[in-house]
């Protein structure tokens, strides 16, 4: 299974977009699994749950 197909195993397990990709990226920055999906659990839909990350 490539990167790609992990992310998207582990978003299809519940996980958010955010979680899925750190979980699957963050060992090539010393990242434990969970570590990356503690880290990543405060960005799933956006800062706050408001669907951005950015204020416009």
């Amino acid at each position: 299974m490539n990167n790609v197909e992990h992310a998207v195993s582990v978003f299809k397990e519940g996980f958010s977009c955010s979680q899925a990709v750190l979980s699957t990226y963050g060992a090539q920055f010393g990242l434990d699994r969970e570590t990356a999906l503690r880290v990543a659990g405060a960005l799933g839909g956006g800062m706050g749950r408001m669907g951005k990350t950015v204020e416009q």
